[in-house]
């Protein structure tokens, strides 16, 4: 089973530090979406004209906009080859050195950069500021257009009109404009930092911010979101002092990686609950925590300080249940970080592309005394889903319960979550894939009664990378979408069916009835938007005595 990790997303809050009062922020690092790649770099051509200073009149943003814009560039970050994140950069030297956020990076081995139509590997790490929150890379690229770097801070003046270049939600090579509204000494960093009122939103960190002419004075960096207009850029000091620092270079993995490239066990300490994740094989896992109410909060190596280290043939996660300090990860993000109370839902879960093969897992829930409570499982990618284990950590009793049935739906809907409970009769369909089923019913004498996010209480969660949806026969209160049925009684027809446009994907489809008792029966089937429908399955469900037909052909 597959879920997007929170980096997928990487739009989330960053607490700020007291600047002169205490407010909240947010980094601009990421997507929320799939990454598309683009083409390979073209041949090197002389570049456009240098962007030279003048000394004259100030460039209109018209202008500016013009010279400036085969300089800025799309930063794709990824991990194990598989694109995760973006945000932006901007060129500095013809050679091909590019600055950008250390953020945008962040937990990637491998980095691209679109640039004026080209696109080129980033094949070294020339300096990096994790406090200052940036980097300067080398890209396999020359002969490129370059931005000229300002004096410093000292020279930028309250009022005085800037314009910042970035990537805002992927939207490429969008234009902004304001003024500096103050300069703020930021104590974590240590240095002053430019506040502008350019808008700018998540995908814009690492842009350049520029005066009128042509000069770059800072790094878009982050923006408050309790205010309005409330934008942050790390000075072009910083740059200059960086490139004082500048050597051979390291890899990608070496400075942004997870771990920074060390693979560290948990070791248990007395008083610690914690839970640890371990599996063998050349697939990566990693562990996924929801509160008691089945919203998601974030994977561990966002939450805690545990590295991602599932590559190779044997992986470790693992979380400890206490406060954690602020990071520029949980300040982005806007992540939880106080675990020493309450209650939590932790799963494993697949990082990767869609595979057939299976992992064998054990997840070890380690309490304060040294005692453990373990559950071994060989876990798959593709439905159905009730092989997949979630313990309930209830921190402030020191208890681990395990959950009956779980699965995960998607980040941009409800989150889903069935535990069959003695006595209901009820029916799960579980599926694989981006596309969005649901679960109708009809009467006995196929009479379409609804789906059955409308008729009971099963959220939409089908707009993932994977979905879960459910439906229980008993009788139903009015809503104000559907007028209360009993479903308490009768014969009824349940069957999947696609929802939203037309498309030639195929599904791969579990329906699973659960009976009063606990037992099962199953159905699995690969299902087609197109006709025919002879693949398409239905289930006659008579719920007076829990018998359960299989239709010979069904065509909804």
């Amino acid at each position: 089973m597959l879920r997007l990790r929170l980096t997928n997303t990487r739009s989330f809050l960053r607490l700020a530090m007291l600047v002169p009062v205490v407010l909240i922020a947010v980094f601009l690092w990421g997507c929320a979406g799939p990454v598309e790649q683009g083409q390979e770099a073209p041949p090197e051509t002389q570049p456009e004209t240098p962007q030279e200073v003048d000394s004259g009149e100030p460039y209109t943003i018209a202008e500016l906009s013009e010279r400036v814009g085969g300089a800025t560039a799309y930063i794709e970050a990824s991990r194990g080859g598989i694109p995760f994140a973006f945000g932006s950069g901007f060129v500095i030297q013809p050679e091909g050195v590019v600055v950008t956020n250390f953020h945008v990076l962040e937990g990637s081995d491998g980095a691209h950069v679109e640039l004026n139509g080209g696109r080129y590997d980033v094949v070294s790490v020339l300096a990096a500021s994790e406090k200052w929150d940036l980097a300067v890379l080398k890209i396999d690229g020359g002969n490129l257009n370059a931005l000229p770097l300002g004096v410093g801070v000292n020279v930028v003046r309250v009022g005085e009109e800037v314009m910042a270049v970035g990537n805002p939600e992927g939207l490429e090579g969008t234009v902004s404009s304001g003024i500096v509204s103050a300069l703020r000494f930021d104590e974590e960093m240590g240095i002053d930092l430019i506040q502008t009122t350019t808008p700018i939103s998540k995908g814009s960190s690492g842009g350049p911010l520029l005066n009128m002419w042509g000069e770059v004075i800072g790094v878009n960096t982050y923006t408050y979101v309790r205010g309005q207009n409330l934008n942050f850029a790390v000075p072009v000091d910083q740059i200059h002092l960086l490139l004082e620092q500048v050597g051979s270079g390291e890899t990608v993995a070496a400075v942004f990686g997870d771990g920074r490239g060390t693979e560290r066990a948990y070791e248990h300490q007395v008083g610690e609950l914690a839970v640890v994740l371990q599996w063998e094989g050349d697939l990566d896992l990693d562990l996924e925590i929801w509160s008691d109410e089945f919203e998601y909060l974030g994977a561990v190596f966002d939450l805690g300080d545990s590295p991602d280290i599932g590559r190779g043939d044997q992986g470790e996660e693992w979380f400890v249940f206490r406060e954690y300090p602020e990071t520029s990860v949980s300040r982005e993000y806007d992540l939880p970080r106080d675990f020493s109370r309450g209650r939590f839902v932790v799963s494993p879960f697949f990082f990767g592309p869609e595979t057939e093969q299976t992992v064998q897992a054990v997840l070890t829930v380690i309490f304060p005394d040294g005692s453990t409570q373990q559950l071994q499982q060989e876990l798959s990618y593709l439905p159905p889903y009730d092989q997949w284990f979630a313990v309930l950590i209830d921190v402030d009793r020191n208890d681990a319960e395990v959950l009956d049935a779980f699965a995960d739906g998607s980040e941009s809907a409800t989150t889903g979550f069935y535990e069959h409970r003695a006595g209901d009769l009820a029916v799960v369909l579980e599926w694989a894939g981006d596309v969005d089923l649901d679960l109708e019913i009809w009467s006995d004498e196929y009479d379409y009664l609804g789906a059955a996010f409308d008729l009971g209480d099963s959220p939409d969660i089908g707009h993932g990378d994977d979905g879960e949806e459910w439906f229980v026969f008993r009788e139903y209160p009015e809503t104000d979408v559907s007028h209360g049925w009993d479903f308490s009684r009768g014969r009824f027809v349940v069957s999947p069916f696609f929802f939203g446009p037309e498309t030639e994907e195929t599904v791969l489809a579990v329906l699973t009835v659960i009976l009063p008792d606990g037992s099962r029966q199953r159905l699995q089937q690969e299902l087609s938007y197109l006709p025919p429908y002879d693949q398409w399955f239905a289930l006659l469900i008579d719920v007076d005595s829990n018998r359960v037909e299989i239709l010979d052909f069904f065509d909804d």
